[in-house]
């Protein structure tokens, strides 16, 4: 059962969700620094996410290569 959204934990998940979005779009746009910034407040609030979290994990691969390309 998903947690209802006026909960503590529905809006923690809703947080992540629109982090993860915020960053899909600053990779999308080649805004990698955006994108590191918003990674790195993932990890500090959401330690460990991205291993559990598929989408996640692969923005993590997806900026690894795109600061690699920049």
């Amino acid at each position: 059962m998903a947690p209802s959204p006026g909960s503590e934990e529905g809006r923690q998940l809703q947080a992540l969700e629109d982090l993860i979005v915020q960053t899909e779009i600053f990779l999308q746009y080649s805004l990698q620094n955006k994108a590191l910034e918003r990674l790195q407040r993932i990890a500090a609030m959401f330690p460990g996410e991205e291993e559990r979290n598929a989408r996640l994990s692969n923005l993590y691969q997806m900026a690894i290569v795109a600061a690699g390309s920049a």
